[in-house]
């Protein structure tokens, strides 16, 4: 093609935000694993045609260490809108705040991508919309300006090839025509770009000001999804080992529930009374240092491993090595116990159960998990309704790490069913026959009465007896003890008030 004519090709550069190869795989990585960055991309295409590299110069902006904004006159001319978007976003004092929670962190990185393109969708759509329709139409003016110059030095170099032969004259003169067509598209591209220009350039506030509310929204929402976020853990680091597009799959599905932010707000209250409530019952026997190993076990670790986690860049060779268990730590020699059976949750999930009694209960049995993962026991729950409803149970294994899926499973369980009480019992009772151990513990929650046959309490009793199973009845909403529940039962509580201090005798029996 003539040289003359790429000379003077149009920008092609497409990103506001300097970012290498990683970088771009990072977020598509991202864009894989949330359908809120697909959407919202696709969403504000449909406004912005240039809105697809604004989302990735978003990300870049948030994600990298540190992002150097590109010189405008590099840019192609539709994508200076964008430019401006990015550049007038990385002024304001929200990102500034913004930035301590999304630098290197992919998953608070997308979260605010999201947050903030949807806003700007919003905002292209009315205030900004003269802006957005002028970078549309430079789309369009550059893929036909680049059409003709296209055209104008393949012509060119055809012209020039055919020197000296009988078409010579006729292939010049094409050349030469469509050259002045070029030229024209050309100077009427850079007339276009000079108004837009002029309009972007009286614009400034409005696009700061628009800017700024939608990183304050985004400030506000991770604020709120790391409460969230930290509320669900079961164990020091756990969402950190998780892969990013879990944590942002799990993020989105906590944002979008109203039921599990009630519980999460509860959990934190829940789980260190239940803690503490294990503390100040068991007296530890002392455990020595006996050499070093390799593993994940946050209170073991060594401090010079912890140190890492305060260097932004080491922090990511910290979180490997975690998922790894290749941190170093202390391993640890001490008096051994004997082992414990499984904590079993029989949880009513009938329609009574709504509401406040449902995050009541499962506020306690998620409690519950995490003192059983404190005494290395396994783990099950088992929602009940009606004997023709089926049970659901979800168990967890002793040691069982990255509980985040079956955790939030628990949470989100509704049946709104009808009582049986001797279906999940016998459900319970097959899971402790199943472990090697004795002395399990069964805490049955219910708000409801229920006959059971004699029949099957005699049989039921002789297999509690033979694995030593201890089972607590908890009857919820309810003043006064039931004769049913007192006739499998070794203890029970009735709940008048759903408050964290009657919570506390279920904790104190583990």
């Amino acid at each position: 093609m003539n040289k003359s004519i790429l000379s003077q090709a149009l920008p092609q550069e497409t990103q506001v935000v300097k970012h290498d190869a990683f970088d771009k795989a990072t977020f598509e990585t991202m864009k894989e694993g949330a359908k809120a960055l697909t959407e919202a991309q696709d969403t504000g295409a449909k406004e912005l045609t240039t809105f697809p590299p604004l989302m990735q110069d978003m990300f870049n902006s948030l994600y990298k260490y540190k992002p150097v904004v590109k010189d405008p006159g590099a840019i192609k001319s539709s994508h200076r809108f964008n430019h401006s978007l990015v550049n007038k976003a990385m002024e304001t004092d929200q990102y500034s705040h913004l930035r301590q929670y999304t630098k290197l962190d992919e998953v608070n990185s997308a979260l605010a991508t999201v947050t903030i393109a949807n806003k700007m969708t919003e905002v292209i759509k009315t205030e900004l919309k003269d802006q957005a329709d002028q970078a549309n139409k430079l789309v369009k003016q550059e893929d036909i300006t680049q059409q003709i110059c296209d055209t104008a030095g393949s012509l060119m170099d055809i012209a020039q090839k055919a020197a000296g032969g009988t078409d010579a004259d006729t292939m010049m003169k094409k050349a030469q025509d469509a050259k002045k067509s070029a030229d024209k598209a050309k100077a009427k591209l850079k007339r276009m770009q000079a108004r837009a220009d002029k309009d972007l350039t009286g614009s400034q506030q409005k696009i700061r000001q628009s800017m700024r509310s939608a990183e304050q929204e985004a400030l506000e929402g991770i604020k709120e999804s790391s409460d969230l976020m930290e509320a669900w853990g079961t164990e020091p680091g756990q969402l950190m080992s998780l892969p990013p597009e879990l944590r942002l799959e799990l993020a989105q599905k906590l944002a979008g529930k109203d039921k599990l932010k009630q519980l999460a707000k509860m959990l934190g209250r829940f789980r260190r009374m239940a803690i503490h409530s294990q503390k100040t019952k068991i007296t530890h026997g002392l455990d020595e240092v006996h050499d070093m190993e390799q593993g994940n076990d946050l209170e073991k670790v060594l401090p010079v491993e912890l140190v890492n986690l305060r260097h932004p860049l080491l922090k990511k060779d910290f979180q490997r090595k975690f998922t790894e268990s290749q941190l170093m730590q202390y391993q640890l020699r001490g008096n051994e116990k004997a082992g414990k059976g499984p904590v079993i949750c029989c949880v009513d999930s009938s329609g009574s159960m709504d509401g406040e009694s449902e995050l009541w209960s499962k506020a306690v049995t998620l409690s519950l998990l995490e003192i059983a993962q404190m005494q290395n026991r396994a783990f099950a729950v088992i929602f009940f309704g009606s004997e023709n409803e089926p049970l659901e149970i979800i168990e967890i294994t002793k040691g069982e790490h990255n509980l985040i899926n079956k955790v939030i499973q628990i949470a989100e369980y509704y049946l709104g069913g009808g009582t049986d009480f001797e279906t999940p019992l016998n459900g319970a009772i097959e899971l402790i026959e199943k472990s090697e151990f004795k002395k399990a513990d069964i805490v049955f929650v219910t708000d409801g009465a229920c006959g059971i046959s004699d029949e099957w309490l005699t049989d039921f009793l002789a297999r509690k007896k033979q694995k030593e199973a201890r089972i607590h009845s908890v009857l919820v909403n309810m003043r006064s003890s039931d004769e049913t529940v007192d006739s499998f039962s070794d203890q029970v509580s009735t709940v008048a008030e759903l408050t964290i201090d009657n919570a506390v005798e279920i904790f104190q029996g583990m």
